[in-house]
């Protein structure tokens, strides 16, 4: 996909789930505490389909129709295999691929259009959102 803007921050090891901090209690909500797992965020994307394949499997398949600064979406994926983003665009298909190299060391991968037509960040941090 054209205009792809990655970001990687690294200013947090990626940490076992610990019940003891707040801002955790999104990956116990999601059965994501392990280091297997990681979530996927959607935010601030409008009129696009997409689908999301994980090592070959259907994962989901979400459309948005309006406007929105809120999450859209949170999944949670696996974070030992490939993984697909198929957007469906009035111009036509658009897919990422995200190693398994990536996803591994980050518990959350957002994906929105803040800056570029798309933005993928990949943290270990959970970013509240208002």
């Amino acid at each position: 996909m054209e205009n792809v803007k990655y970001v990687y921050k690294t200013d947090k090891p990626f940490l076992l789930y610990d019940a003891s901090k707040k801002n955790l209690d999104y990956l116990k909500a999601f059965k994501a505490e392990n280091e297997n797992k990681s979530l996927l965020i959607f935010y601030m994307l409008s009129k696009d389909s997409i689908k999301i394949v994980s090592g070959g499997k259907f994962l989901k398949e979400d459309r948005f129709s309006v406007n929105s600064t809120s999450v859209r979406s949170i999944q949670p994926i696996s974070n030992q295999k490939s993984l697909e983003l198929i957007f469906f665009k009035s111009t036509g298909e658009e897919k990422i691929t995200i190693t398994a190299d990536d996803l591994k060391k980050y518990k959350f991968i957002y994906v929105s259009s803040t800056e570029y037509p798309l933005q993928i960040e990949f943290t270990n941090t959970w970013r509240m959102f208002m």
